[in-house]
């Protein structure tokens, strides 16, 4: 199974876009709940501020976490790929 460059980057790049994603789906809701139970002191436009920051930090971890993933994972195919190409007997023939 060989795969280009360009692939493996499409593949770090969709899963940044994914782990932000998710880190919006889950962390939104949360934030939104324990904002408004918990911080009642606090001003409308300091809570929305409040969500939206716990909200943008959480998906940028996790955007984080899956961008390092997938490099790893990927320059651990590549290296793999290639000791496989550099161990596969030489078929040249040499003229006798």
């Amino acid at each position: 199974m060989t795969s280009s460059l360009g692939e493996e980057i499409n593949a770090v790049v969709a899963a940044v876009l994914g782990g932000a994603r998710y880190g919006v789906k889950i962390r939104l809701p949360h934030a939104l709940l324990m904002t408004l139970l918990f911080r009642q002191n606090q001003s409308a436009s300091k809570k929305v501020a409040t969500i939206l920051k716990l909200t943008r930090d959480h998906a940028v971890n996790l955007a984080t976490f899956a961008a390092i993933y997938k490099v790893n994972f990927t320059a651990g195919f590549i290296s793999i790929q290639i000791r496989t190409i550099l161990t596969l007997p030489c078929t040249l023939h040499t003229a006798s």
